[in-house]
């Protein structure tokens, strides 16, 4: 995690009253506010404004995961 402040327009939007409910039922489901501290807003940050990323989303080679998933498919992908 990292605190990243570009993502601070991202957090006050969904927290935009048309948005609320959307925020809500996040926080309903994970116990958490939508904030600039979590890795979602951040990747949809990245999605948004980086175009190679979104590019490989489309051709279906980008992945998004923490450390500890990396390490893991790392190690079952080396072995096959």
């Amino acid at each position: 995690m990292w605190l990243d402040t570009r993502t601070n327009g991202l957090v006050e939007q969904y927290s935009l009253e048309d948005c609320k409910s959307s925020a809500d039922e996040v926080r309903s489901l994970c116990g958490l506010p939508i904030n600039s501290y979590f890795s979602a807003v951040k990747i949809k940050w990245i999605i948004d404004h980086i175009p190679e990323v979104k590019l490989a989303i489309e051709d279906d080679r980008c992945l998004f995961g923490t450390v500890d998933s990396w390490i893991i498919w790392v190690r079952l992908s080396s072995t096959t």
